[in-house]
């Protein structure tokens, strides 16, 4: 899997744009999730972003709110998110880009969540609802384990 900065600076140089398709992890299910991550891989996407469901999604629309849920209800949570990305990832050539809030890495603890993320591939996190300072604390935490 490439990475990220390598993959947008390719493809500034040759003047293109990306394709970073989004699915929601675990809609309908996470074995579809999988398979969506490998299919979109082939299918061109330069990054791909995979949203972890979370119960009260402030930052979404919609349709991401309703995959959400439904991921949810089918108990899709952080950890099974993590393992589909640590099967899938050695076999792409897309980077994926992590979207999840906040608070799921806060309840598992920022260190233990960066020492976790060293076994998998997803080479950068969005987290959209978080505030400056605990975005620095996550981040100092993700550089200082040499993540970023």
């Amino acid at each position: 899997m490439a990475a990220i900065s390598d993959c947008i600076n390719h493809l500034r140089d040759r003047g293109q744009c990306a394709l970073i398709p989004f699915i929601t992890a675990g809609d309908p299910n996470l074995e579809t999730t999988a398979e969506a991550l490998r299919v979109l891989d082939r299918s061109g996407a330069d990054l791909i972003e995979l949203g972890v469901p979370y119960s009260d999604p402030l930052a979404d629309g919609p349709v991401i709110q309703a995959a959400a849920t439904r991921a949810l209800q089918r108990q899709t949570r952080l950890e099974s998110v993590l393992e589909v990305v640590q099967q899938v990832s050695p076999s792409l050539q897309s980077p994926i880009i992590l979207f999840t809030y906040y608070n799921p890495i806060l309840n598992r603890g920022i260190e233990r969540f960066c020492r976790r993320s060293q076994q998998w591939e997803p080479r950068d996190w969005s987290y959209p609802t978080c505030r400056w300072k605990r975005w620095k604390c996550c981040s100092n935490q993700r550089h200082t384990m040499g993540l970023m």
